[in-house]
Formats: C-alpha cells, sequence, structure tokens
C-alpha cells in the first residue's frame, strides 16, 4: 500500500502564510523582534528584483494538508528566539 508521504518523498514544498510582504517589511520586522537596526546598506532596485513576496503554499496544502497556524511575525520571533539559544 502507497502511504501519503512515499508521493511526498523528494518533493519540494514552499512553506509560509501567503501574505504578501516586501523585502523592507521583513527587514523592518526582524529589526523590531531583535530590538535593534541592521548594518546594511540600501541601495536602488536593480532590474528583475523582486518587490515583493508571497509563498504559493497550494503544493503543500494539497498533498500534505498544510494550513499556516501562525503569522510572519510570530514565525520570525521563535526563529530568531531560537538562533539566540544556540549561539548562547
Amino acid at each position: 500500500m502507497i502511504e501519503k508521504w512515499d508521493v511526498c518523498n523528494g518533493q519540494i514544498f514552499n512553506l509560509g502564510t501567503e501574505e504578501i510582504h516586501t523585502t523592507g517589511e521583513g527587514i523592518d520586522l526582524v529589526e523590531k523582534i531583535m530590538g535593534k537596526k541592521g548594518n546594511y546598506i540600501a541601495t536602488p532596485p536593480r532590474p528583475g528584483d523582486q518587490k515583493e513576496t508571497a509563498a504559493d503554499i497550494s503544493k503543500a496544502r494539497t498533498m500534505l494538508g498544510y494550513e499556516p497556524k501562525i503569522s510572519l511575525e510570530e514565525g520570525l520571533t521563535r526563529e530568531v528566539e531560537w538562533c539566540r539559544r544556540v549561539r548562547s
């Protein structure tokens, strides 16, 4: 018998919330979570640069039954907390 997970073996899935965010919003959110400004230089956009991003989770939803349960901010907060734990 073929299990649901067998057909997923080797597949690539996008995971996210389907919300649309700009790169700047992501940077601002990480800076807010970390409580400090990043050390980077913003440059003018180049042809082909993405202005915003959103994960197409339809494949994960169909094949895995995936449904987002946390917001981008909560996910990034958890990631920053995890990074702080493993680096200390």
